[in-house]
């Protein structure tokens, strides 16, 4: 929420004398910089000399959030080949990346596992499959694991009130929905770990406020 008392307020400038018919005319016309912003000239090269080719850039993570970031702005949808290697993210510790191969891009990039989860969630499942499972491949590695074990919530499914409280049942970034890879959390634990993802569970059933209404109207009913 903005704070009005620390806004600097501007006096206000006299209003400036007409100008002539033909520099009014200029005023409606786009400035050089806008258009240049909005849509770069192309380069044009010198005595029809080309340019040397750019050495190849190696994938990392900073790249790969420029290209899905492009990938994204222009809707395009862009199949995987196939998904060949994860890391721990150095942007984001204890969140994994995962490195994949498009099949109309040579590029190969670095991509969170929730992003691919989004839009290829049986190919990532069978990927860690193939690992071995996720959890041996990222916790149980030999002596030295890859990382220490952690779980990040990737959906909250439902929910259900035990008592006065809510429990609420969890998908995890990595693992399908089924019986066997969710899980019942309190919701004191997801404000915790997950507090976004809460708020925008509760703002999609309209509101957690109206399930201790429901709750509150139908115990006093009995009662009277």
């Amino acid at each position: 929420m903005a704070d009005m008392g620390g806004a600097e307020l501007l006096e206000r400038q006299p209003e400036p004398e007409a100008e002539p018919e033909e520099k009014k005319a200029s005023v409606n016309e786009p400035a050089e910089a806008e258009i240049a912003h909005e849509k770069p000239s192309p380069k044009i090269a010198q005595d029809k000399v080309p340019a040397p080719e750019p050495a190849k850039e190696q994938p990392t993570e900073q790249r790969a959030e420029v290209l899905l970031g492009k990938k994204m702005e222009e809707d395009d949808i862009h199949e995987i080949k196939a998904l060949v290697g994860h890391k721990v993210s150095e942007d984001a510790p204890g969140r994994i990346i995962i490195q994949v191969k498009w099949v109309d891009d040579s590029e190969i990039t670095w991509e969170p596992e929730e992003n691919i989860q989004d839009g290829a969630s049986e190919m990532l499942f069978d990927y860690w499959k193939k690992q071995g499972g996720r959890e041996g491949a990222l916790f149980q590695k030999g002596s030295k694991p890859l990382l220490g074990e952690q779980y990040w919530v990737y959906k909250i499914l439902n929910h259900e009130r035990v008592r006065s409280a809510f429990r609420f049942h969890v998908q995890w970034v990595g693992y399908p929905a089924d019986a066997t890879n969710t899980s019942w959390e309190t919701e004191a634990k997801l404000k915790k770990c997950a507090q976004e993802l809460l708020d925008e569970y509760w703002a999609m059933k309209g509101g957690r406020d109206q399930f201790l209404a429901k709750r509150g109207r139908a115990k006093k009913a009995r009662t009277e």
